[in-house]
C-alpha cells in the first residue's frame, strides 16, 4: 500500500518525476501511474490505489487543471479527506478547488529544503504519520541516484526557461490574429537566430518542423523560405540557414 498517490497530466511526467524522486528521499513509498501495466483495468486500478494512499498529491499546471482526470482524482481525494495540492507552475487552480490551501512550488526546483517543498512533506506527514520505509541515506553513500536527481532538476529549470522564453517569443510574434503564413515564418526564423548569434540557425531547421511551428503546411512553408532565399533575404547550406538581413525579414512579420 502506497503511503502517497501522485496525480499529474501525462505532459508533466518530467516534472512527477522529480516530486516523486524527492519524496522517495524522504522515505514515502509513492505509487503513480507509471506503475500501471497494458494487463491491468487501469481504471479500477488506480481506484484501488487511491482509496488505498493515505495522502494524495495533486499537482497543478497548466495541463492538468484542464485534465478531467486529475480533477476527478483530487475531487475524490477531497470528499476522502487526504487531498494535498500543490501548484508547481502558474495556473488557475480549478474552481472547486480554489479555496484549499495550495503549496506553491512554482520556484522550487527540486531542491529539498525549499519552504514551500517543507511545507508539502508537513501536510503529508499530517496525514500519512510515519513513512513506510527508512529516509533514503546521505546522497554521498548514493551518487547515482544523487546524480539522477541533478540531472531533473537541471531539466526541470531548462524546461521552465524554455517555455518562458517561447512564450515571450510566440506572443510577439502573435500579437496579432492578422499576421499570415509567411510572416510567422519570418518571426520564426529571427526568434531561432536570436537563440544564437542572431544570424545563423544550426543545424538548419527542417521544413517539416518550421511547419507544426507556425501550423501551416510544408508546402507553404518551403514557398515562403525559397521565396526568401531567391530575394537574397537568408542563405541555406548543408547544415545551416543564415539570415543575410535581419531587418528586412522584421519588416516583413506581417
Amino acid at each position: 500500500m502506497a503511503d502517497v498517490f501522485v496525480s499529474y497530466k501525462r505532459k508533466d511526467r518530467e516534472l512527477a518525476a522529480v516530486v516523486v524522486a524527492q519524496l522517495d528521499f524522504a522515505g514515502y513509498n509513492v505509487w503513480w501511474d507509471q506503475h500501471l501495466t497494458p494487463r491491468e483495468a487501469w481504471d479500477d486500478l488506480i481506484e484501488r490505489e487511491l482509496n488505498a494512499a493515505k495522502a494524495v498529491l495533486v499537482l497543478w499546471t497548466p495541463r492538468s487543471v484542464t485534465s478531467e482526470w486529475v480533477k476527478n482524482e483530487a475531487d475524490y481525494a477531497k470528499s476522502l479527506n487526504k487531498l494535498v495540492p500543490t501548484k508547481l507552475e502558474a495556473c488557475k487552480v480549478p474552481l472547486a478547488f480554489r479555496r484549499l490551501q495550495t503549496a506553491d512550488l512554482t520556484s522550487w526546483s527540486g531542491a529539498p529544503g525549499h519552504a514551500e517543498w517543507q511545507k508539502t512533506l508537513k501536510w503529508i506527514g499530517d496525514l500519512v504519520g510515519e513513512p513506510s520505509k527508512q529516509p533514503t541515506q546521505k546522497p554521498q553513500e548514493h551518487q547515482a541516484q544523487k546524480d539522477e536527481i541533478v540531472a531533473l532538476h537541471g531539466y526541470l529549470a531548462r524546461l521552465r526557461d524554455e517555455l518562458a522564453e517561447a512564450t515571450r517569443e510566440r506572443d510577439h510574434a502573435m500579437a496579432s490574429h492578422s499576421v499570415s503564413v509567411a510572416g510567422r515564418v519570418h518571426a520564426e526564423l529571427l526568434r531561432l537566430a536570436r537563440l544564437g548569434d542572431g544570424r545563423s540557425i544550426r543545424p538548419a531547421p527542417a521544413v517539416s518542423v518550421l511547419a507544426v511551428r507556425v501550423h501551416s503546411t510544408r508546402e507553404v512553408v518551403s514557398r515562403t523560405i525559397n521565396l526568401l532565399e531567391r530575394r537574397g533575404i537568408i542563405r541555406r547550406d548543408s547544415d545551416a540557414l543564415f539570415i543575410i538581413s535581419p531587418q528586412r525579414l522584421e519588416e516583413m512579420i506581417a
